[in-house]
């Protein structure tokens, strides 16, 4: 089994923290949609349809029809919720309330 030094590990991790954004990766039609949202809200902020922005989009070489455009930007526009963790006031006052039922009690 290969062994490898803390410090060794510790520089190669920086290096991969250091690493700029991978502009040169191929993404679907709805993250490239996600990717334009601020642009083509802007161009809808003009004035621009979403037929007309579709259109534009096609004669620019990205295929795509305003129906998927409206449906992809509508998932850009929510975004996952994260789920909460209980939080620590609410085992704080668990815990409280019942130091203070066994100070009563003794």
């Amino acid at each position: 089994m290969q062994q490898y030094k803390i410090d060794q590990i510790e520089q190669l991790a920086q290096k991969l923290v250091a690493l700029p954004a991978n502009h040169n990766r191929d993404v679907s039609r709805r993250e490239a949609v996600q990717l334009m949202a601020r642009a083509i809200r802007e161009a809808q902020d003009k004035g621009y349809t979403l037929e007309q922005v579709a259109s534009e989009l096609s004669s620019g070489g990205f295929t795509i029809s305003s129906s998927s455009l409206k449906s992809y930007l509508a998932a850009a526009k929510t975004k996952p919720k994260k789920t909460r963790a209980p939080t620590k006031s609410a085992a704080t006052d668990h815990q409280a309330s019942a130091g203070a039922a066994s100070q009563t009690a003794g």
